[in-house]
């Protein structure tokens, strides 16, 4: 008798086109964090097929004790806005493995891992509820996620980022912060909080609460990290 599929803990997902200058300068941060190492597998989504080589070198830097899968995907029909979706349903079958994904574009770096860590031990107490997706409400937007960094856990009940072609746009532009919220509320899936306060990557600053810092200015980036 064949035994029940097991599935393995956790990965990080990077949805990345060109920015490898920042895909590099997280491998510096993921590799000096213990926790993540010993914790995280490394999935990436590349959808510049031009820059295939530098992205499998650069992936090559990241020192995870498990696996490392790259996926260059040779469209990006989604662009600027709805790439990051599209990556995601394209690679969904390489996420399902996994009982929780921590989904992050290129230039947000994991500068302590203190709150990866914290929602780790909570998605490990038996006596705390499991949810879908963990998010951070967008301040002074409404019905938004930042898109930038959440957490959620694979299962065809969660591949709901399939559809986002047909995503109705709200306003003049359908953007990954509406999409993610509506994909989530209309599919009646549960949703934690990933602390991101006060501000998400709205202000370019380093977040207390989740460790993390997305900036689109990396020699800040680098400050940091030296």
């Amino acid at each position: 008798m064949d035994k029940p599929f097991k599935k393995k803990k956790y990965a990080f997902f990077y949805t990345i086109h060109d920015a490898l200058q920042e895909f590099n300068l997280n491998a510096r941060f993921f590799n000096r964090s213990k926790f993540l190492r010993e914790n995280f597998d490394i999935i990436v989504n590349c959808n510049c097929p031009k820059q295939a080589k530098n992205a499998k070198v650069i992936l090559s830097r990241f020192n995870p004790e498990g696996v490392k899968i790259l996926h260059i995907d040779p469209v990006n029909e989604g662009k600027h806005l709805m790439g990051p979706p599209e990556q995601i349903a394209h690679s969904f079958n390489e996420l399902l493995p996994y009982e929780l994904v921590f989904h992050l574009h290129a230039d947000v770096y994991v500068v302590s891992d203190h709150g990866l860590k914290n929602l780790i031990k909570e998605w490990e107490n038996p006596s705390t509820p499991k949810y879908d997706f963990y998010t951070f409400p967008l301040p002074l937007r409404s019905a938004s996620y930042a898109f930038d960094a959440w957490l959620f856990s694979p299962s065809e009940k969660t591949n709901v980022f399939k559809d986002w072609k047909t995503a109705s746009p709200k306003g003049t532009q359908c953007v990954a912060e509406e999409y993610l919220y509506d994909s989530i509320h209309n599919n009646n899936l549960s949703v934690g909080l990933f602390d991101r306060g006060p501000h998400a990557g709205m202000h370019c600053e380093y977040e207390p609460n989740s460790g993390l810092i997305d900036t689109v200015h990396i020699e800040g980036a680098v400050s940091i990290y030296d």
